[in-house]
């Protein structure tokens, strides 16, 4: 009964003593977002990494932002909506407004260092 005992110790401490997901270090970071030189009201910024598709996500709040991020190279996607036409009477459709280049065709990046990264500006335009 003894040994029996043991092995299911040995069998169930691998579990136990950390086989869960390694802790992964983010660095801070914040700054500023504007769209056609006025601060971005209300949207959304990630910071993507091309490697292996994981983001790091903020809400951007009267043109600010601030939060964690992993380092190395990250494209960046903004994101704002505003209500847009309705498919059917009596639905709120919202759409977002920010360029595709700002977002799903992205062409901003950040390298993302460790150790704070303050003061990121992004000046985004409607054209």
């Amino acid at each position: 009964m003894l040994r029996y005992l043991l092995i299911a110790v040995a069998l169930a401490l691998p579990l136990v003593m950390g086989c869960g997901e390694p802790t992964v270090k983010k660095y801070p970071v914040s700054g500023t977002v504007t769209f056609d030189d006025k601060p971005l009201d209300d949207g959304v910024i990630q910071f993507m990494n091309p490697e292996d598709g994981g983001i790091d996500s903020f809400p951007i709040k009267a043109g600010s932002f601030k939060g964690e991020v992993r380092s190395g190279k990250r494209k960046v996607q903004i994101t704002a909506n505003k209500e847009g036409p309705s498919p059917m009477p009596g639905v709120k459709a919202m759409i977002n407004y920010i360029p595709d280049k700002y977002n799903s065709k992205t062409t901003l990046e950040e390298e993302i260092k460790a150790g704070p990264n303050e003061g990121l500006k992004y000046d985004l335009k409607s054209s």
